[in-house]
């Protein structure tokens, strides 16, 4: 009867992990596999028909597994041997596994854990595998393309920058140009017309004192001109080329255009 009861509950068992998609695996205490079901089998690339003796005829020592930075395991951290070795529960070691046939890491969630007997031996170990690769795939992916996409910024931050700077700095010429062409002007009016206009002056002056009246009153309408010129030219060339912005500095300039406006 107790043969019947251990039976049945044996063929449950294997009839809930039939249609699980996390492997699963029995080991009893001489590390041999009693029980695995078919995800286990697709997970560690065996044949979907192996029967168990196939499964521990496998040289599983050459099997390499990884920690999730990919560091290659000390083989008594692997999850499965963990667990036997220490009777100490495993849950959800993130590993990495290298088939002997090569190929890319296989990432997987190991949980292992003992069912001891009444005197506190190890009589077997349930192990459960569930295979993230793709998963795992799917977050390096967007990592990447995070990286990406971040560098990316990063450089157009920068030309951006670049620009605003070359930009600055041709604003800042501009500035000095526009500057320099107004006090070149300035001193154009200030040295050359002004005084060409000064000279004028004397000349109708000294023209208009021995004419007759006529000519004495042309010469003063001229000389009226002359100063209207001069004090237009002198006022263009201040406010081309303030002195005082110069000779006082920027506060004086400021308040000398307010007190003009």
């Amino acid at each position: 009867r107790v043969e019947d009861a251990l039976r049945e509950s044996h063929n449950q068992f294997l009839v809930v992990t039939q249609n699980l998609d996390v492997g699963v695996a029995l080991i009893n205490e001489r590390g041999e596999f009693v029980l695995v079901n078919p995800a286990f089998l697709r997970i560690f690339d065996l044949p979907h028909d192996s029967d168990i003796r196939n499964v521990n005829d496998r040289n599983w020592g050459q099997w390499q597994v990884f920690d999730e930075n990919e560091a290659l395991l000390d083989i008594d951290e692997h999850p499965v041997r963990k667990a036997a070795r220490t009777g100490n529960p495993v849950r959800d070691r993130l590993v990495g596994v290298l088939s002997p046939s090569g190929g890319p890491l296989k990432w997987m969630l190991i949980s292992a854990e003992a069912l001891l007997a009444a005197d506190g031996k190890m009589k077997a170990l349930i192990c459960t595998y569930h295979d993230i690769t793709a998963r795992r795939n799917a977050e390096a992916a967007v990592q990447e393309a995070k990286a990406s996409l971040e560098k990316k910024v990063e450089e157009r931050t920068n030309e951006l920058a670049k620009r605003a700077a070359q930009l600055r700095a041709l604003a800042g010429e501009l500035t000095l140009s526009e500057q320099r062409e107004r006090s070149r002007l300035a001193r154009i009016l200030h040295d050359h017309l002004q005084q060409l206009l000064v000279a004028a002056k004397f000349r109708v002056a000294i023209l208009g004192g021995g004419g007759d009246a006529d000519v004495k009153q042309g010469s003063k309408e001229v000389e009226t001109l002359i100063d209207e010129s001069i004090a237009a030219s002198r006022s263009l060339t201040a406010e081309l080329s303030p002195p005082i912005l110069s000779e006082a500095g920027l506060k004086a300039g400021l308040q000398w255009l307010a007190k003009r406006m």
